[in-house]
């Protein structure tokens, strides 16, 4: 962990519980403040550092810079809040919860710092062709393709993005996905409102905030990786929720599905960098662990902003999202390298002959792109990847029928 990254996390974590961040005059007077910057959006946090830097405003040497992106991304999220608004009434009266961004920044101590990035609305599944030609007809614009992805469409309007999510993120394979889906049903009919920044909107209820932020977390640490907004998104829930009456019923869910284990460890991360509450359910997680995975954040940053190393590493990461047989590295690299023909090369679509060619040229492409520098080497992926394997094995995710035995090596790294 650099210097940088120990001071962000102070600034973070006095933002988190509403305090003041506790920094001695000799690290502030010696902080290179244009990397604490750089780091701050990376992890996409850079709206609380900001606020939280402001009993410091004496020792910044770059405050300009600060303060042109924090009003840079105010003014992002105020456009995002008028979206919100605009997409209610748009689609009314059917019904949405907005999954992420505005349903995780209302948990905070201060709201308005999180940055918020695109809005993720969950409808009724049966309604998305429906709801699609009726925003299309208000001047939303579909920029994907069916298929794209496994849970959602995505659209523009005006400058914001828009993902019509017609299932939750992050759902496992196996019984633990259909265990998951089968209580993501409900999820409609139990939204609440919720408020931010006096702007009221459809949220899901605590337990279903909690399994969505989960989710998608690990999710994204499996693919291109997640920033410390994602982190802050489960300290603030944490402390907002400390005494929620949901947790024994929630937990014993978690067990059900093989996410306890992340989720413990999470919360201890978040307990020891972040000031959060340490509930009881947390309290043995492996310290270790929970050091390993806010070096994981810290590495990539949010999809991989960082680190593209780090986060072009996951190709080499065997999946752990509960399928009976894990994914192996060569399969997961063919199907990254498919995926890349797919999207630059649309024609496949219709002549899929065209594929293996295709596939073969990317492949070279990429090769001589390495060799001069231009693109990540394929070695150095490799070995990140085979170093944050160790985690993702200790940290069991819905571990069942297809958990392997960890290595000796795993075993030391992260003991029980």
């Amino acid at each position: 962990m650099t210097g940088e990254q120990k001071l962000l996390l102070a600034l973070l974590r006095g933002e988190l519980t509403g305090t003041a961040a506790e920094l001695d005059e000799k690290t502030l007077r010696e902080a290179d403040w244009d990397a604490v910057l750089k780091e701050s959006q990376a992890q996409a946090v850079t709206l609380m550092a900001a606020d939280a830097l402001s009993p410091f405003g004496k020792y910044v040497t770059n405050i300009g810079a600060w303060t042109s992106c924090a009003a840079r991304l105010m003014r992002a999220n105020f456009a995002l809040l008028q979206s919100e608004a605009w997409l209610e009434n748009a689609i009314a009266p059917e019904p949405m919860v907005i999954l992420k961004g505005m349903s995780a920044a209302s948990y905070y101590c201060k709201p308005s710092g999180r940055v918020l990035g695109d809005i993720d609305f969950l409808t009724d599944p049966a309604k998305t062709d429906a709801l699609l030609g009726c925003l299309t007809e208000k001047g939303c614009k579909i920029i994907d393709e069916p298929g794209d992805s496994s849970h959602h469409r995505e659209l523009t309007h005006g400058s914001t993005l828009l993902e019509l999510h017609f299932a939750i993120p992050g759902i496992p394979f196996g019984k633990a996905g259909e265990l998951v889906r089968a209580r993501a049903e409900g999820m409609l009919s139990r939204r609440v409102v919720r408020e931010l920044d006096g702007q009221k909107f459809p949220s899901p209820v605590p337990a279903d905030h909690a399994l969505v932020l989960l989710l998608h977390t690990q999710n994204h640490m499996q693919e291109a990786g997640v920033g410390l907004r994602h982190l802050c998104d489960w300290a603030a829930f944490l402390r907002a929720e400390a005494d929620g009456a949901f947790w024994p019923e929630f937990l014993d869910f978690l067990k059900e599905i093989g996410l306890l284990r992340f989720a413990e460890v999470l919360s201890k991360t978040c307990a020891m960098y972040l000031g959060a509450p340490l509930l009881d359910f947390a309290k043995d997680a492996p310290e270790e662990l929970a050091t390993g995975i806010l070096e994981d954040i810290l590495s990539g940053g949010n999809f991989g902003r960082r680190d593209e190393t780090h986060s072009g590493s996951a190709v080499f990461l065997p999946s752990f999202r509960g399928e009976e047989k894990r994914q192996t590295r060569t399969q997961k690299l063919w199907q990254s390298l498919l995926g890349g023909v797919r999207s630059h090369h649309p024609i496949v679509k219709k002549v899929p002959v065209l594929i293996p060619f295709f596939a073969l040229w990317r492949a070279i492409l990429y090769i001589v792109r390495a060799a001069l520098g231009k693109r990540q080497r394929l070695g150095d992926m490799s070995r990140v990847g085979r170093d944050r394997e160790a985690l993702f094995r200790a940290l069991r995710l819905f571990e069942g029928a297809c958990a392997g035995s960890r290595t000796r090596d795993e075993r030391k790294k992260f003991p029980e």
